[in-house]
């Protein structure tokens, strides 16, 4: 695995409540300095079922990011473009495993986080929503939020923000309220987390910071 680049989870994260639900099988994190490509590589042994979803956190708008890798044609689930350049990518149809590059990060911080999705009866997961949110200045303790969004009981929900300043408070004032995974933590204003529902909810994700910030905030619902 490239330096600086950690896996979460080597099994299924499933939670009961019946039905088909989509799960986390892998997750890849990085924090990078700035002006260096992201390099996650996927060990698990895809199948073309499986889906792939990469998120990419900068704290500038200085390059515009791309994806490559694994032989996969990536959709463009979200991309914000103000503020800071925030991605969700996603791909299926892809076997083996293999190296992801994230390009034009740009030469301020960035955090990409890597989930390998697998649905529990091997169908392929398809996406619900997904929103890519500027916030501007905001004093201490505000919380921002995602749009509520209905995901039915076994639907993969992940989150994650940048905050510009004070240390990260997410998921606040969220729905669901409890269940989450942290999935990422970069120094402390970065957080990505994530959870398979176990009942069908309207998911939105808040998040809030112990100083006056501005932040982006992202999520993306997959389910089959």
């Amino acid at each position: 695995m490239t330096p600086g680049v950690g896996a979460i989870a080597s099994g299924y994260r499933v939670v009961g409540g019946g039905g088909v639900t989509v799960s986390a099988i892998e997750v890849l994190h990085t924090s990078l300095p700035g002006s260096v490509n992201a390099t996650p590589t996927v060990t698990t042994s895809l199948v073309p079922t499986d889906r792939v979803v990469v998120m990419s956190l900068k704290q500038n708008t200085a390059s515009g990011p791309g994806i490559s890798g694994l032989g996969a044609t990536w959709n463009a689930d979200a991309a914000l473009t103000t503020t800071a350049d925030t991605n969700i990518w996603s791909a299926t149809g892809i076997t083996g495993g293999g190296t992801i590059t994230v390009t034009g990060l740009g030469t301020g911080p960035s955090d990409v986080i890597v989930y390998v999705l697998r649905a529990s009866n091997g169908a392929v997961s398809s996406l619900v929503n997904a929103q890519t949110l500027p916030f501007g200045a905001a004093v201490a303790g505000t919380v921002r939020s995602t749009s509520g969004t209905a995901a039915t009981a076994g639907s993969f929900v992940a989150a994650a923000s940048w905050i510009s300043v004070g240390t990260i408070s997410l998921p606040t004032s969220s729905t669901p309220a409890s269940g989450w995974t942290t999935d990422h933590t970069g120094s402390t204003n970065v957080k990505a987390i994530s959870q398979t529902l176990s009942t069908g909810a309207t998911v939105s994700v808040g998040v809030t910071s112990s100083s006056s910030f501005s932040c982006s905030l992202l999520h993306a619902i997959y389910q089959v």
